[in-house]
């Protein structure tokens, strides 16, 4: 009973699956000691580029990348993504992305004064 189920979920999913026919129109890759380079280009306009930078080495070896990617969306917006991700963590960007609403400025002057003053306890 648990095979057909499993079973019926791939028929399920594989259904669910677009049949656009989508191919790659580019791709590019390339590999250096220090880093990467990739490039993809679908035929649906879907498009990423990516590279790698390596700094340090031994244990301490970093990997710094940047990138972007963009499609269009199932209602027809334009979507692009840029990033950097690196020591300070993964740092996208785009018009689309929530962007945090500003600190009231009450909580500007009590930070403020936190610090000059001291937090007590």
């Amino acid at each position: 009973m648990k095979t057909f189920i499993a079973f019926a979920c791939l028929i399920v999913a594989a259904l669910a699956v677009g049949h656009d026919d989508i191919s790659v129109v580019s791709r590019s890759e390339s590999v250096r000691e220090d880093g990467f380079d990739f490039a993809l280009q679908q035929s649906d306009g879907q498009v990423q580029h990516q590279s790698g930078v390596l700094s340090g080495h031994g244990e301490g070896a970093a990997l710094a990348q940047k990138g972007d990617f963009a499609w269009t969306s199932p209602e027809g917006e334009s979507i692009a993504v840029s990033y950097i991700a690196d020591e300070n963590g993964y740092q996208p960007t785009g018009a689309h992305l929530p962007v945090a609403p500003a600190i009231p400025d009450h909580v500007v002057r009590l930070v403020k004064y936190l610090s000059e003053h001291g937090a007590h306890e």
